[in-house]
C-alpha cells in the first residue's frame, strides 16, 4: 500500500519500509490503512491512515490536502482529502471524499 499526499504542492509518498514501489520523495512511515468505506447514496467515502510520529514535521495541521491511496501494483484504489488529523501513538489521518 502506498499513500500519496500533496504537501505544499509536492507529492509525498508514504509506505512500509519494504514497499515494492518507492517513488520519490518516499518516507517509510506508513503503519496501517483502515477499511475503505466507498460512496453509497449520499454518504461520503472515507478511510483512516496511520503514520509514524516521525511524519509530524511533514504533515503539520493543514487539512484539505489531496490524498491518493495505491495498492501494491501501483493502481489507485481511493482518492480524497484530509478531513481530520489526530496525534496518539502515531498520526491518525481521516481521508474523506
Amino acid at each position: 500500500m502506498l499513500v500519496q499526499i500533496d504537501i505544499g504542492g509536492a507529492l509525498v509518498h508514504f509506505g512500509s519500509p519494504f514497499a515494492p514501489s518507492q517513488p520519490e520523495p518516499f518516507y517509510p512511515y506508513l503503519l496501517s490503512v483502515g477499511t475503505i468505506n466507498d460512496n453509497t447514496g449520499e454518504e461520503t467515502g472515507n478511510t483512516e491512515v496511520l503514520l509514524h510520529l516521525k511524519a509530524k514535521a511533514l504533515i503539520g495541521l493543514n487539512l484539505r490536502r489531496k490524498v491518493i491511496l495505491f495498492d501494491d501494483k501501483g493502481e489507485m484504489i481511493f482518492e480524497g482529502y484530509l478531513g481530520r488529523i489526530s496525534y496518539n501513538e502515531g498520526i491518525n489521518l481521516t481521508v474523506e471524499t
